[in-house]
């Protein structure tokens, strides 16, 4: 009788989130700002607490998202760069 063989698996990935951007203002009303460091950004996506996805921009003008249209409430924002992505969130009052 042979025995089993069982391959190492990660359990999970390491994502690189990169911290060093920030949004601002948190709360905020109309326009979200991102402050980087010399990283280009190639996208931004935020999605609403339940994971739909409600914005989707690519390389954003100055760094600032509009989301003046989004209902009052907690959202996550996905910032892709050519570095790697970061999610951080953020309130909509």
């Amino acid at each position: 009788m042979s025995g089993l063989k069982f391959k190492e698996f990660p359990l999970s990935i390491t994502d690189n989130n990169l911290t060093n951007f920030k949004i601002y203002p948190n709360p905020v009303e109309n326009n979200l700002f991102i402050s980087k460091e010399k990283i280009t950004i190639q996208n931004i996506i935020v999605y609403s607490t339940s994971g739909k996805l409600v914005i989707k921009q690519s390389k954003p003008q100055n760094n600032t998202i509009d989301v003046s249209i989004l209902p009052k409430g907690m959202y996550f924002i996905e910032i892709n760069s050519d570095e790697g992505k970061t999610v951080k969130k953020f309130v909509k009052k």
